[in-house]
């Protein structure tokens, strides 16, 4: 014998499944939600954290009244990542001000990378981070790669369009969404 379904049963159906897609997608993508959001928070204060960090590790710059000029800083980056044949400068970053230095980026191989950084007013080098010593570099990998490269970017992605499949969800579950669509006199 066939049973007949009441539009009432079917409610109930898909108010339940409702129920638990919303609960499990909610659990997961919250995980993946706060490690970005958190590491989000980090990266908006990158550059403040990089300098402080640089002036912990190199010291800071004492301000003079002559600047050395741009090819020198080149030049001197150059040489300094002259026993990493894999990089090549391809960026420099002037000082954010007087007692900042100039940052040299140097680019490689997908995963090599180093900055470099000079006293923008004697020319000398104040030291030279790898880029895997970077722990801004990391933040950054967390917050879009989730530390797990190609597969982590795609996670994220995943998770983007499951905070879609949340929001319908959310909508279908909330009682007060009706009151929106009634027309009141």
């Amino acid at each position: 014998m066939i049973e007949a379904t009441t539009p009432t049963a079917h409610k109930v159906k898909t108010r339940k499944i409702a129920v638990v897609l919303h609960r499990y997608i909610g659990i997961v993508v919250g995980l993946i939600l706060i490690v970005v959001g958190l590491t989000g928070s980090l990266l908006v204060f990158s550059t403040e954290i990089e300098q402080f960090m640089v002036a912990q590790k190199f010291g800071s710059v004492t301000p003079q009244e002559q600047r050395v000029s741009v090819d020198e800083v080149l030049a001197m980056a150059k040489t300094a990542i002259a026993n990493r044949p894999e990089l090549k400068v391809t960026g420099l970053v002037p000082p954010k001000d007087v007692t900042s230095p100039w940052q040299a980026r140097a680019f490689g191989e997908p995963d090599s990378f180093a900055q470099v950084f000079v006293n923008p007013y004697t020319g000398a080098l104040m030291g030279v981070l790898d880029g895997k010593a970077n722990i801004m570099q990391t933040i950054l990998k967390l917050h879009y790669k989730l530390l797990a490269g190609d597969i982590g970017l795609k996670i994220a992605g995943i998770a983007g369009l499951l905070m879609f499949v949340l929001g319908v969800t959310g909508l279908m579950l909330w009682p007060g969404w009706k009151i929106y669509f009634r027309l009141t006199y």
